[in-house]
């Protein structure tokens, strides 16, 4: 376990949630573990929508899609750290993900692992804590997790290191969103086949290349919108070639026109 002054261990944080609902589809770098404590949350992951009770937790992994919907009252904590991180907090789980994927999100948490986690847990609601400062504690929490979710998780194996060629991809696709992107191109730059590029995102994320690149692109089209930029300066400087494309996909993946999302602002 390397100290909190490592680079790679900067910003594991914690942070409660009470009645979370945070209903656009998301994505990140950082891997997230959700863990309820009280009631049920609903969750949008990828494609499969999840109902999680106490003693439940999904893991959310690197770039995986997600969103949040409280239908009656719940508690969960939201823990989040770089995907690499996993390797100096438990080896075995980095080693085991390299070659295979959950099939279902949802794991079943065992009590005696539940009721240690929850002790080193956040207090406060909504107070996002860092655990930097005390690797100790952040390895009493992490580790524990990453076992019973290696353990308790129903996973497939898949080809060798395509995790790391799907991260290695995803974060090409968020850096250069804006600009052309082909399969062809993205696959040559990421330095697999473009065959291989697509069977990474089919089982990763249960969806195509192309739908993925026009997902990164209406979600960082939403910050420019919000951020002020008019419907046709935001569709085009995400990358979309006409305005018509751009409210299909928008449409397609929010089940609402970009005006009418403006409209709910």
């Amino acid at each position: 376990m390397k100290t909190a002054s490592s680079p790679s261990a900067e910003m594991v944080y914690g942070v409660i949630h009470k009645d979370i609902t945070y209903p656009n589809f998301h994505s990140h770098r950082r891997t997230e573990i959700v863990l309820v404590t009280e009631g049920v949350l609903t969750m949008q992951i990828n494609k499969d929508v999840y109902d999680i009770e106490p003693g439940y937790a999904v893991f959310i992994d690197a770039y995986d899609g997600h969103s949040f919907r409280t239908n009656e009252s719940s508690t969960c904590a939201v823990i989040e750290f770089q995907p690499e991180f996993c390797k100096e907090i438990y080896a075995p789980f980095y080693n085991w993900i390299s070659n295979h994927t959950l099939i279902d999100k949802l794991i079943k948490i065992p009590d005696e692992i539940f009721c240690c986690v929850t002790y080193l847990l956040p207090k406060c609601h909504g107070k996002r804590e860092c655990y930097d400062a005390n690797p100790s504690r952040t390895f009493a929490l992490l580790a524990p997790l990453l076992y019973a979710i290696m353990s308790e998780g129903k996973f497939v194996s898949i080809q060798k290191q395509p995790r790391n060629s799907f991260i290695r991809t995803a974060d090409y696709v968020l850096e250069n969103y804006h600009k052309p992107l082909t399969r062809e191109s993205v696959a040559s730059h990421v330095g697999i086949r473009p065959q291989s590029l697509s069977r990474i995102f089919s089982k990763k994320l249960q969806m195509t290349f192309v739908e993925y690149v026009q997902y990164v692109r209406i979600t960082q089209s939403l910050r420019k919108l919000e951020g002020g930029e008019s419907v046709t300066e935001a569709a085009y400087s995400s990358g979309f070639e006409s305005i018509r494309t751009y409210n299909r996909v928008f449409k397609s993946i929010l089940g609402k026109t970009p005006s009418e999302y403006l409209k709910s602002l």
